[in-house]
């Protein structure tokens, strides 16, 4: 933090905020889970995006699109989550 001292009805607003968007499970709405994986998909349009199962689903191109964003050093993420999309695409085909 920055060192101020916050009291506790501002930490209670931080805490609520965070609960009403709900980034500890964001998969449920559209503006959720691009909120939560900005800068990955703030790029698309929502109605390319649809609610699977109650579940966010991420449409291949998107992901393949997404992949070669970072290979050519757009987007940074690591080579762990860079490898779980690689993986996600492969079991998409």
């Amino acid at each position: 933090m920055d060192g101020k001292d916050y009291s506790p009805d501002e930490l209670n607003q931080v805490v609520s905020y965070f609960e009403m968007r709900n980034y500890a499970d964001p998969h449920h709405s559209i503006p959720e889970i691009k909120g939560v994986y900005h800068p990955l998909y703030t790029p698309y349009d929502d109605s390319m995006f649809q609610i699977i199962d109650g579940l966010v689903a991420v449409p291949q191109g998107v992901l393949s699109d997404i992949i070669q964003r970072c290979e050519n050093g757009e987007l940074e993420v690591d080579l762990a989550q860079l490898e779980g999309f690689k993986r996600l695409l492969g079991k998409m085909d």
